[in-house]
């Protein structure tokens, strides 16, 4: 694997979009993998990855639309299955619009025993959507720290 193909143009964030999504056992390994390339280049890819806890900072109409544009309350129901930040699930519940709070309801008592792949799927899948929403309507979520040299 070589750094290389993510210092061209969109590389980046490709290469950080793509970190988000990966497990952080995974996410570890390639990074210091990647690091031994160009230590600097990763330390700005690290600082520009945007994590499910990070979410908890934005103002709650940002996230009440990515619970709406996730689409499925199962979703909601797994990211939030066992999440020890209880401030940040009921932050996340008060965006459940009324007429799906029964479908969440029901997603939450389906649940009998969830992996923590399965929530961390779940989890990165508000990521994803997080990011989605940053790239077409141009809210500031997180910043990608590309540096003009070498990107």
């Amino acid at each position: 694997m070589s750094i290389l193909r993510y210092k061209k143009q969109g590389g980046f964030e490709k290469l950080v979009n793509s970190l988000e999504l990966t497990s952080p056992d995974k996410r570890k390994k390639i990074m210091e993998t990647l690091a031994t390339e160009d230590p600097v280049f990763m330390d700005r890819v690290e600082k520009s990855i945007l994590s499910f806890n990070e979410l908890k900072s934005q103002p709650i109409e940002i996230l009440m639309e990515i619970v709406y544009l996730l689409g499925s309350m199962q979703y909601v129901a797994l990211a939030l299955y066992k999440l020890e930040d209880q401030e940040f699930a009921e932050k996340i519940k008060k965006c459940i619009p009324q007429k799906q709070m029964l479908e969440y309801k029901d997603a939450l008592d389906a649940l009998a025993k969830v992996t923590q792949g399965q929530r961390e799927g779940a989890q990165f899948k508000f990521v994803e959507v997080a990011r989605k929403l940053q790239a077409e309507k141009g809210i500031k979520i997180k910043s990608y720290l590309v540096d003009e040299n070498n990107n």
